[in-house]
């Protein structure tokens, strides 16, 4: 199976959580060991965390962000199991996900993901 991206750097991505469902494009970064990370308001439902996750930013800063456990599945490929924390100001896909792919990166043009 596999995923193929034109709009590169970024990833069709659905997330699942407590029982809804919802389609974004995410930002794909090798540098967030995370799962998913997405902006505050995405989710359209109302949730209370599951818990609070400390996250260091890319400057360093550590900030403290509500956290919570669901599926994310990039395009058609099979679900991961991992943790989805409301932060930033767009959805970003971390190593915790793209780490169960291999994924080509072709010159800046595209993003290949196999399963």
């Amino acid at each position: 199976m596999r995923v193929e991206s034109s709009h590169f750097p970024y990833l069709p991505v659905t997330l699942s959580l407590h029982g809804q469902r919802l389609e974004v494009e995410a930002l794909l970064d090798t540098g967030f060991d995370g799962g998913l990370a997405v902006p505050e308001g995405t989710i359209a439902f109302e949730l209370s965390a599951a818990w609070k996750i400390r996250a260091y930013l890319a400057d360093g800063s550590l900030v403290h962000a509500p956290a919570f456990r669901g599926t994310v599945c990039i395009g058609s490929l099979p679900p991961v199991t991992t943790t989805i924390i409301i932060l930033g100001n767009a959805p970003v896909l971390g190593r915790a996900v793209a780490d169960h792919h291999k994924i080509t990166l072709d010159r800046g043009r595209r993003i290949v993901v196999e399963s």
